[in-house]
Formats: C-alpha cells, structure tokens, sequence
C-alpha cells in the first residue's frame, strides 16, 4: 500500500475507470485536466496517466500540481508514520526534479487486506503553493443498486486572510442502478452538500454542481463537485468540493471512506 500511495503522489496520477455491473473500459488520457481555475492561479483538477493504476481528483496551486508531477531526484524522508490495521497516517519529505522541495501529509484506508488496493487524501506543499488531493485504486467495476458510504473530511475556510482547516465526516448515498447520488460533510463550523450527483458508469467518475460550502451557521456559496469510486466493486470513495473559482477566496473540502 505505502509504495503505492507515494507512486501515486510522485506523478498524481489517475486513470480510467468504468460501468455500473460490469468492468469499465473508458481510459482516459494522460495529462492534467483543469475544470476550474481562478485569477489567482488555483484550480480543480483531475490528472490521468492513462495506465489504469491510480486515479486522482484535486484541488490546489497550478504550479504546485505540476512541480509535484515533475517528480522526485532524492527519494522520499520519512517524518512522521503511523498505520493501525487498515488505517495509516504519513508526513514525508522530498526534492523534485525542477529543485523545489515538496511535503506530504495524509491519511487513508486500505480496500482489502493485502494492501494493494487503497484511497488516500492528503495536502501536499511546495515552494509554489498547497494543493489537497484524493488518489487511489480505481473500480474494477460498480455494483448495482443502493450503496452507502461514510469517512472523514478536511474543510477550508479561505474567506479571510487566515484560512481555517477543520476536521470532519462525510455520509454518502448512492443509487448506481440510476447513476445518481447525494453526499453531505460537516466540521465544527463548515458544511457542505450536493443532493444532485451524477455518476458516469463509464469510467467510475462522478460529480455535482448544484452543491453549496459554507459555514455551518451563516453564509454557503454555490459549488462544484469532483470524485472517484475506488477499489473492487467501488469499495471505497473520495472527492473534492469547492465554491465558484471565478471569485478569489472561498471553501473548499476533500473527503475519502473508510
């Protein structure tokens, strides 16, 4: 598993994935898809490397996303490791391939026993900003009818001038007979909803964009939705939500099962 998360990290790589009841053909091609970016060089993203190893869905620095993509010349530093049964933790260190230093810290859960399927979240900081991703083993294949799903979140609130990261939890429902789907996520004092996801059987993508973000008790802003069903049979989930990238500021949460 822990090979496997940090490849993922070294290329932010994503791949394809497929159709409700059956196994999934849609390969996407490699590079770096920008669905939203704002004036001040931030955006949401997914990246595919076409192999069909991992799939990625994020949100962060341009230029923080692509010095990660560069690659690493020195290998990874351990600072900090924790894992209890399928559970793990990790902070490491490393230089990349253009010079920059970059640090990862995340959380995330194995699919299956042996490790070798997996979703993981994590921040990741370069000289060039922060970027929050959520990666991982892509669906074989989605099951059919009613499948619900629970984990953890991190809610930022970017509004002011000292950002705010909290916490969370996460419920999502899913109806995949009907390729639809509802989530909502929550923190001591932010929120976020989407009531009208859509799920794409073709390549195990959904996404949303009626959804809000905003505090818990005060103002929400419309926003967009991104995710990723992952494992066999799409054990596991994780995505990305943030508010309209047209306006400097703003909220933006990850969140993966477990």
């Amino acid at each position: 598993m822990q090979k496997a998360v940090i490849g993922s990290i070294l290329t932010l790589a994503v791949s394809g994935c497929g159709g409700g009841g059956g196994s999934m053909s849609n390969q996407p091609a490699y590079g770096l898809n920008i669905l939203q970016q704002s004036t001040d060089g931030v955006a949401l993203v997914r990246n595919y490397d076409g192999s069909g190893s991992e799939k990625m869905v994020g949100f962060g620095s341009v230029t923080a996303i692509q010095t990660a993509r560069s690659g690493s010349t020195s290998g990874w530093t351990s600072i900090s490791e924790y894992q209890n049964g399928n559970y793990y933790e990790f902070i490491r260190s490393t230089v990349m391939s253009n010079g920059g230093d970059l640090t990862i810290e995340g959380s995330g859960i194995n699919l299956n026993n042996s490790g070798t399927e997996y979703v993981s979240m994590f921040v990741g900081e370069t000289d060039e900003g922060v970027a929050l991703m959520v990666t991982g083993t892509p669906a074989t294949q989605l099951p059919t009818g009613n499948y619900s799903y629970e984990g953890s979140a991190v809610l930022v609130d970017s509004t002011t001038a000292e950002s705010s990261v909290e916490g969370g939890t996460f419920a999502m429902n899913v109806n995949f007979d009907n390729k639809t789907g509802s989530i909502t996520g929550a923190s001591e004092n932010l929120i976020f909803t989407e009531n009208q996801i859509t799920i794409n059987t073709s390549n195990g993508e959904f996404s949303g964009s009626s959804g809000t973000i905003g505090q818990r008790s005060g103002v929400k802003l419309p926003a967009s939705l991104e995710g990723n069903f992952y494992g066999s049979n799409a054990t596991g989930v994780g995505g990305v939500t943030t508010s309209d990238l047209s306006v400097n500021g703003g909220y933006v949460a990850i969140f993966r099962s477990e």
